[in-house]
C-alpha cells in the first residue's frame, strides 16, 4: 500500500495544478481543524468556508 499526503489548501488559482495528483485514487481522507471553519476565502472575503454534512 502506498500512502501519499498532499496539502491542497491554497488559492483558487492553485487548485487546478494539484488535481492530477488524485488520478487513480481509491480513497481520500480529509483532515481539518474545527477551529478554522469561520475563515473566509483569501480571494473573496465575503464567502465563508462552510462544512456541509449530508
Amino acid at each position: 500500500m502506498v500512502l501519499r499526503i498532499f496539502d491542497v489548501g491554497g488559492q483558487r488559482s492553485e487548485r487546478k495544478k494539484w488535481i492530477h495528483c488524485f488520478e487513480d485514487v481509491n480513497a481520500i481522507i480529509f483532515i481539518a481543524a474545527i477551529s478554522q471553519y469561520d475563515q473566509v476565502l483569501f480571494e473573496d472575503e465575503t464567502t465563508v468556508i462552510v462544512l456541509r454534512l449530508s
